[in-house]
């Protein structure tokens, strides 16, 4: 009865692959027919799973009572790959999300570079406290805080247009074209 392996198995025993565990099978079945020829020697031995593949050949019906039939042994196994099957490629859903993440993953660092968050609080208040202040009795720093935010701003809103541009044509990509889309880089 022959027996049934998996790849998972094989390797589990210590075996790279299946065609290294049928190496290890040839050797041994070499080793145990060489046995054969020898009286009084001990029996060659190999990894269990080795040995639990290989059996004793049966002599031939037909031999007759004064020959002598040498040993035979040979492999009684099959093997099954057992891998898990790949996973399917992506849904074009999937493949558009996947460029819409990679999209604002640009847009948050173009942000950062005209932006940087660890500005952003100062910045905003400063902004926010010369806004307060009568046009006419603003500073020099006061001006010049309402005119970097208004700059950011512009700035800001460019990164805004471009990455909904973007998107609109992410939306419209279908299976033929969604490999020749790249993204354009975002203005900082």
């Amino acid at each position: 009865m022959s027996i049934e392996l998996t790849l998972s198995q094989i390797r589990a025993n210590g075996f790279a692959d299946e065609a290294a565990f049928r190496d290890a099978v040839g050797v041994y079945i070499a080793e145990r027919e060489a046995h054969a020829q020898t009286i009084g020697e001990p029996r060659p031995s190999a990894h269990p799973l080795v040995e639990s593949v290989v059996v004793r050949y049966p002599p031939p019906p037909d031999l007759m009572p004064d020959e002598n039939p040498t040993e035979r042994f040979v492999d009684d196994f099959s093997v099954v790959d057992d891998a898990p099957p790949p996973p399917p490629p992506p849904t074009l859903d999937q493949r558009k999300a996947n460029l819409v993440q990679s999209l604002h993953q640009m847009a948050t660092q173009a942000q950062e570079v005209v932006w940087p968050s660890l500005t952003r609080r100062l910045l905003s208040l400063r902004d926010a406290a010369a806004r307060r202040i009568d046009p006419a009795q603003r500073s020099q720093d006061d001006l010049d805080a309402i005119a970097e935010m208004d700059g950011i701003q512009v700035k800001m809103s460019a990164i805004e247009l471009h990455l909904a541009q973007a998107e609109v044509q992410i939306y419209g990509l279908t299976q033929e074209t969604i490999d020749g889309w790249h993204p354009v880089a975002f203005p900082v």
